[in-house]
């Protein structure tokens, strides 16, 4: 046999077998929710690089799924006996997390395929790794392509993702196998250009917006006492990407607001890459305004006059913890929200969190994972507020989908989903006050034309029991938002970014504001001896099927683009926004 012969059939040997071992793995399991549809409508522009990195994330299911979802239930529910009996991060670990051989099978698998495990978590619902696109296609048995996408080059694989059958039972899915989709944030940034205004640390204008965290206390009905309700002693966390803090505006906000925060209550914490220095991006406009909002909504302020000086505290409002992933990729997202999950378990840990960013959650395949990690903080005690997104009725959808759909993950059944609405301030007994609320809706309503409050009614979730009450639609799907507040960049939130003022707006603005006022009620409810809010959901239905008049604020006018305003709950901005001390009292007695 000559020795080309020789070459020729060793190279169809290597030929057969990486098609033998491929096939074998594509004649797996299908992962079906993990294949990338865009790529269907995507130009196709060439392989991808083997030796391309990459980091993906593999997800696996909890057990005892039924028994979790009727323990979530009853969690909420004061006539259970198990009404605010969280568990403790080791008990849901027990009772649901996947089974620690499961987790270690996930492990072995990735490392054999050429993978190095990046993290993994007590709860076992995620791990991390990274490998090359290489690895990816022989794991996964999917093509790893190049590919155009709205004039946008990225990649994705193209195919089904399959796994061997003996991960099948308690894989859920896996993520990262394409740059297509991203998260987007939900707040809208308007310069303050005005030669009245003083640019020393004062107030801006009293009574005008936009308006300050103590002028928003007042318009809100919010009487701070401090260390009662200010939100000290309390930790919420805020998780976005790519972004930092600038100290000085920070402070400078704090100062012109009359709070004496302390700026080490703030911390910035990289998940997955240490956080870029402080550029003036786009998301660190979006941390400016999170972090502002969270450490100040509730804090007191000096300039409400409204205790003496000798009971003003040295340091007032919640500690705020930043949990920055790498990028905007939602498996990038998910390692921030498992940071925030595994943090929350510890006594100081943040027991609250807002997360200000968005898709269209009819092409959101990572929302089994999320949802997951949101189950397992709604059982630990935890929090999670979320905006309801800017592009109204249409959820924040890529490439101009113009569907109605709900934004993912505000339709999560275990979040509490932010509207946002434009008010109209007056004056009562010499303060401000609160004068009337619309839906709130700039120009078409859809970005990047337009904005506004996003909501509608879920296409994964059905409805949730404690969703009932006057307007909540008779269709069995989750409906959003719950709850709102101001997000109006004309009406809005006065924010201190790279040195300036500005006008913030956005369900980003109401997010963080609405996490802020449930950690002034946390602090209540600890002092009172009761445990945290947790999720909050059915609290705030509760109280509007006993009281709603006397402790929202009806929005009756306006619309998203698709649905309108009426009496009661609307799919623009649920029950209403908040009547401070009167709702903060309600959640307390809960």
């Amino acid at each position: 046999m000559n020795k080309r012969r020789l070459v020729v059939l060793a190279a169809l040997g290597v030929i057969a077998a990486f098609y033998f071992y491929s096939t074998a793995t594509r004649a797996g399991a299908p992962l079906a929710t993990s294949r990338i549809e865009a790529v269907d409508r995507a130009v196709y522009a060439g392989r991808l690089a083997g030796e391309t990195p990459m980091d993906i994330t593999v997800s696996l299911k909890l057990r005892n799924q039924g028994e979790l979802e009727r323990f979530l239930e009853d969690l909420q529910d004061p006539a259970s006996p198990v009404y605010h009996q969280y568990l403790s991060m080791a008990e849901f670990v027990s009772r649901y997390s996947p089974l620690a051989e499961d987790y270690s099978a996930v492990q072995a698998f990735l490392r054999e395929n050429g993978f190095a495990i990046t993290d993994t978590w007590e709860n076992r619902i995620t791990v991390g790794a990274r490998g090359s696109a290489e690895a990816v296609e022989r794991a996964f048995g999917v093509t790893m392509n190049r590919y155009v996408h709205e004039v946008r080059e990225v990649y994705a694989g193209d195919g089904t993702p399959r796994i061997p059958d003996h991960l099948a039972g308690f894989v859920d899915g896996v993520f990262g196998l394409d740059t297509i989709y991203q998260y987007h944030t939900n707040h809208i940034a308007r310069k303050l250009d005005r030669p009245d205004i003083a640019s020393t640390a004062s107030p801006l204008i009293s009574g005008k917006p936009p308006y300050l965290p103590h002028e928003l206390q007042e318009i809100y009905g919010l009487t701070i006492d401090p260390g009662v309700d200010d939100g000290s002693g309390q930790h919420v966390a805020v998780i976005l990407w790519d972004s930092n803090i600038n100290k000085t505006d920070l402070q400078y906000l704090w100062t012109s607001a009359g709070i004496a925060q302390n700026i080490n209550t703030i911390k910035v914490v990289g998940v997955g890459a240490s956080p870029p220095a402080f550029s003036g991006s786009n998301a660190d406009a979006e941390l400016a305004l999170d972090v502002q909002y969270t450490s100040s909504f509730i804090a007191y302020s000096t300039l409400t006059a409204r205790s003496p000086a000798s009971a003003v505290p040295a340091s007032t409002g919640p500690k705020v913890t930043a949990y920055i992933a790498k990028d905007a990729y939602p498996s990038s997202l998910l390692k921030a929200e498992q940071k925030f999950v595994s943090e929350g378990k510890k006594t100081t840990g943040p027991k609250i969190a807002s997360l200000s960013f968005g898709i269209g959650e009819v092409i959101q395949s990572i929302s089994s994972a999320e949802t997951a990690v949101f189950q397992n903080a709604a059982a630990t005690g935890l929090t999670v507020c979320v905006s309801s997104g800017d592009d109204g009725s249409q959820g924040g959808a890529p490439w101009g989908d113009s569907t109605a759909q709900a934004s993912w993950p505000a339709s999560s059944p275990y979040v509490a989903s932010i509207g946002g609405t434009t008010i109209t301030v007056g004056k009562s007994a010499g303060k401000l006050a609160w004068k009337k609320e619309v839906v709130w809706k700039d120009g078409n309503g859809i970005r990047p034309s337009g904005a506004s409050t996003g909501g509608g009614s879920s296409a994964l979730f059905t409805k949730p029991s404690w969703q009932t009450g006057t307007g909540v639609p008779s269709a069995n799907q989750r409906h959003v938002p719950d709850i709102s507040l101001d997000a109006d960049p004309d009406t809005g939130y006065a924010v201190r970014f790279a040195g300036s003022w500005y006008y913030f707006g956005g369900t980003s603005a109401s997010s963080p504001a609405m996490a802020s006022f449930f950690a002034g009620v946390n602090q209540r409810r600890k002092a009172a001896g009761k445990p945290y809010l947790g999720q909050v959901n059915a609290a705030i239905y509760s109280i509007f099927n006993s009281a709603a008049a006397s402790n929202y604020h009806d929005v009756t006018s306006g619309n998203n683009v698709k649905y309108k305003a009426q009496k009661g709950y609307d799919l623009c901005t649920g029950v209403g926004t908040i009547r401070g001390d009167t709702l903060a009292a309600s959640l307390l007695a809960k």
